[in-house]
């Protein structure tokens, strides 16, 4: 059996991580290990993380008092993944719910059956489901069928919302913790796995929401200010 550590990012005065937890682990309909990175948490949302950390609903906790950002927290979750030898990294953000079935599950055996076709016996591909909600749908460059089994498109580009990872895949990537903070993951990504033999995937028949107008209108003055500032800036304090 496949191990799996999922990593959520989370910041500022989010409200988000106990609706993600119940919608993730009703319906990712396999089990894994859960790491939140906290990065510049108001008290109340590190009282929520506290609480599912202590009901064994999330199994790792890591972070900042500042907010770093989300390559900081690839690094960390890639850090713990690589001396832990899990075999797969999920990244979920905090404000998706999912809306199909045991998807992770269905991930694993969609990618399972796909290596079984490769000549080296490894997964050469990151995959996700589609994404409803979002401003701006990424479209496919192509179409894949595994022998009609399941569709899957073939991606030149995909976000973090619900991203699955083959270890092997990442062992030497480096996140850019010196790009903005929301901007350049998928990109950096995109060229490490381009020049080590990978693919984006999409498995189109899976969804999970991220409603991005609806979320965005709940933002706080300060935290559409900080949203934006994010857009163009990387965290550059003590430490880097």
């Amino acid at each position: 059996m496949n191990s799996i550590l999922a990593f959520t990012c989370t910041h500022g005065s989010r409200r988000f991580m106990p609706r993600l937890a119940k919608s993730l682990r009703e319906n990712a309909g396999v089990d894994f290990d859960w790491l939140v990175v906290r990065s510049g948490v108001d008290a109340e949302q590190e009282t929520q993380i506290s609480s599912l950390r202590d009901e064994g609903v999330i199994q790792f906790v890591r972070g900042w008092t500042e907010n770093r950002g989300q390559h900081w927290a690839m690094r960390e979750a890639l850090d713990l993944a690589n001396d832990a030898g899990y075999d797969y990294l999920l990244r979920v953000d905090d404000d998706i719910l999912l809306a199909s079935r045991d998807i992770l599950a269905t991930m694993l055996d969609r990618l399972q059956k796909m290596i079984e076709l490769a000549d080296d016996g490894k997964c050469h591909f990151i995959a996700s489901p589609r994404v409803i909600g979002l401003r701006r749908p990424l479209k496919p460059q192509a179409q894949i069928y595994e022998e009609k089994r399941f569709p899957c498109e073939l991606m030149p580009i995909l976000g973090g919302a619900f991203r699955l990872h083959p270890m092997w895949l990442l062992r030497s990537y480096k996140p850019d913790i010196y790009a903005p903070i929301r901007r350049r993951d998928p990109e950096s990504l995109g060229i490490h796995i381009t020049r080590n033999g990978g693919l984006f995937i999409r498995f189109p028949d899976l969804r999970v929401v991220h409603n991005t107008d609806q979320l965005e209108a709940q933002d706080s003055p300060g935290d559409a200010l900080l949203r934006r500032m994010n857009t163009g800036w990387c965290w550059l304090g003590e430490g880097v």
